[in-house]
């Protein structure tokens, strides 16, 4: 047990300096969508969180109204808090309201993550209490009732629904996928240090292959445009475009699996799994003290923006995290 968490901190750790990195890039250039780093980290850090909140569910849950009771105080109070904190200091109210609103269609103005996991909590809770499944049984309905939920939910990216509701309809896939490796043990299964290589180099090609195919946004022609060649109708378009979008984040996610597996028998790893115990800290205040790097030289600003990002926030995350006004922060 210590060292499956060990791992999961440690893979949790990588996450949140991936995330750290692609806003890096954002800040620093308007041309983030051209640079290969920032395609490359897009393509899958997100639906990785996803994948690791997951594996993280326990096993031996049953008591759903509590569990999501815990899920909101420690998702949506940070999210409301940190709705409110950019206010306090501007005091300039006058355009609350407004941006509330704003928030409340299109949540990807600010920290849309933790509204979507709660989300994605929520639905997996509901689906187990009305079923009256216990977290620690996996069986041939519940897997049917999971798979139904991912088809339904897919419907939901046809809609424009308030509060990101619609991005269950992508994450809850890589979400539950994280449950499943959680209940039949399929990191800890791949013990052979040969077989995790060749699981890293399999994925790794995979997902560079599906890369050149991949764009922000999930739409891309996976077929040539020329005389031999139909063009692909919208619809189809969009499908292609979201099964490579599911297949590239997928094969990202058993790469850094992989990778993350593979240098924990090599490497200390114990300052990135002490980053992975406070992404929470990391993910709401990076973005405040990379803002502040302006100096002009790409490499430079990416350098100090992802160092500024991590560090300063875990300074202020050991000062702060045993209160109570740390806790209203960041959930704890």
């Amino acid at each position: 047990m210590m060292k499956r968490n060990s791992f999961i901190d440690c893979l949790r750790g990588f996450a949140i300096i991936l995330v750290v990195v692609g806003h890096a890039i954002q800040f620093a250039t308007d041309n983030y969508d051209e640079i290969w780093i920032y395609k490359a980290i897009y393509s899958f850090h997100m639906p990785l969180f996803m994948f690791i909140s997951g594996i993280t569910i326990s096993n031996k849950q049953n008591e759903w109204g509590k569990w999501i009771v815990r899920k909101a105080k420690a998702l949506i109070i940070p999210f409301v808090v940190w709705l409110i904190i950019p206010w306090v200091f501007k005091r300039n109210w006058s355009g609350f309201l407004h941006y509330l609103l704003e928030v409340f269609w299109d949540p990807t103005i600010t920290y849309w993550f933790l509204i979507s996991l709660f989300f994605n909590h929520a639905v997996y809770a509901l689906s187990r209490s009305f079923f009256k499944v216990k977290s620690d049984v996996i069986t041939l309905k519940i897997v049917m009732i999971d798979m139904a939920i991912v088809a339904l939910a897919s419907v939901l990216n046809l809609i424009h629904l308030p509060l990101g509701i619609a991005n269950i309809s992508y994450y809850y896939f890589f979400y539950i996928i994280g449950y499943y490796v959680n209940q039949f043990q399929i990191v800890s299964k791949v013990n052979k240090i040969t077989y995790k290589i060749i699981v890293l180099v399999f994925s790794g090609g995979i997902w560079l292959l599906l890369l050149s195919m991949w764009k922000r946004g999930g739409c891309v022609n996976v077929m040539a445009d020329n005389s031999n060649t139909q063009i692909l109708s919208s619809v189809m378009t969009m499908i292609a475009g979201r099964g490579v979008s599911y297949l590239n984040a997928l094969f990202g996610i058993m790469m850094l699996v992989s990778m993350t597996d593979i240098l924990m028998h090599f490497i200390p790893t114990k300052y990135t799994e002490y980053v992975g115990r406070n992404t929470m800290e990391i993910y709401l205040l990076h973005f405040y003290f990379i803002n502040m790097i302006n100096i002009g030289v790409f490499a430079v600003e990416i350098v100090l923006g992802v160092v500024t990002g991590i560090l300063i926030p875990l300074c202020i995350s050991r000062i702060v995290r045993n209160d109570e006004f740390g806790r209203l922060l960041f959930g704890r």
